[in-house]
């Protein structure tokens, strides 16, 4: 594997969908509204650092898919 596959960012909006959550879901889970995950999703707003871990953990991410979340939000920025 390249290491622009291994560090190509990865989508929130793809991970939430793949594991069947709604926006609302996330926002509940994380005490915001949805509008502010479809913000995150769309890049238009970022989370906090303690947002993105509670992400990771909601997502069940490896180290690494973290990073690339975190890669994700960053080119948003």
């Amino acid at each position: 594997m390249s290491r622009t596959e291994v560090t190509k960012p990865i989508e929130p909006r793809a991970i939430r969908e793949s594991l069947g959550y709604s926006r609302n879901y996330i926002a509940d889970a994380l005490s915001v509204a949805a509008s502010t995950v479809a913000g995150w999703e769309n890049g238009h707003r970022t989370p906090s650092a303690v947002q993105v871990a509670r992400l990771a953990e909601l997502y069940s991410l490896s180290p690494e898919q973290a990073g690339r979340l975190l890669a994700f939000f960053a080119e948003a920025a």
